[in-house]
């Protein structure tokens, strides 16, 4: 059997022809998996503002320099960083979002790290109780979060700021 590499997370899967993110930097077979995570998440009873994994998985896979890139990696990070450091519930950090984005700031890109981080959507357990799972969940963002820690500085001043840029 085939394994390609996510060119973002590193993660490798079985070659799959899937469709991939406009913008996001995940293969088809990366992007296919959190497909697969979002459905177990649903059936855990973890939907819409209450998940923090989109918010990992996009800033593991913030793909190649551009505006929507930069825009995505960046609120994202400000998710992450509201909830681990600054002790925010995910929908709280979720809901902050839009505002955050308000008046369309230019966000600068900010370099990803390299390598990145060790845990990847592969590190989740394909079955597990729903308090096993975020645990998981946790643990990763963790992980994707410390890989950014180049990044710390800025993305603390944004939320300072209440806005990126």
């Amino acid at each position: 059997m085939s394994l390609v590499a996510c060119p973002d997370c590193g993660a490798r899967f079985p070659a799959l022809d899937g469709p991939t993110h406009a913008y996001v930097g995940a293969s088809a077979e990366c992007w296919a998996a959190f497909g697969e995570l979002s459905m177990r998440e649903l059936d855990l009873g973890i939907a819409g503002p209450a998940q923090l994994s989109p918010h990992v998985y996009m800033v593991q896979h913030p793909g190649t320099e551009g505006r929507r890139e930069a825009q995505s990696v960046g609120v994202h990070l400000m998710v992450l960083g509201s909830v681990l450091e600054r002790g925010l519930a995910t929908p709280a950090a979720v809901a902050a979002m839009n505002g955050w984005l308000r008046g369309h700031p230019d966000v600068p890109w900010l370099k990803p790290p390299s390598p990145p981080a060790t845990r990847t959507i592969q590190d989740l357990p394909a079955q597990a109780d729903r308090a096993t799972h975020e645990a998981a969940v946790l643990a990763w963002a963790k992980a994707v979060w410390a890989s950014w820690a180049d990044e710390h500085a800025t993305i603390r001043r944004w939320l300072d700021r209440g806005a990126p840029g």
